[in-house]
């Protein structure tokens, strides 16, 4: 029995291991790929920002007719990331 332990806690260490460093390696691509978000948006020389622009992107950011079926505006989560939330809370029951 006792040998039996040891072998199943052997097979989990060398089975965990790699998934391990795989996510260490995806961290670090990650890290590599994405910055922090800036604390101000890029201000262009030919284009400055402006209230009025300001107020525009906000309205068709929030805008729903600009999407194929006129019922998703830019703040509406995608399918995927309702489903993924739904299932991350059945995950806990």
């Amino acid at each position: 029995m006792l040998k039996l332990l040891r072998y199943s806690l052997l097979a989990f260490i060398l089975l965990t291991i790699p998934e391990a460093l795989a996510q260490d390696d995806l961290q670090t691509k990650a890290q590599a790929l994405f910055k922090a978000i800036p604390d101000s948006p890029p201000q262009f020389e030919n284009n400055p920002a402006t209230a009025d622009k300001i107020k525009l992107g906000k309205m068709l950011y929030f805008e729903p007719r600009l999407s194929a079926s006129h019922l998703i505006s830019g703040d509406e989560p995608s399918p995927d990331s309702a489903r993924i939330v739904v299932e991350y809370r059945n995950a806990d029951n």
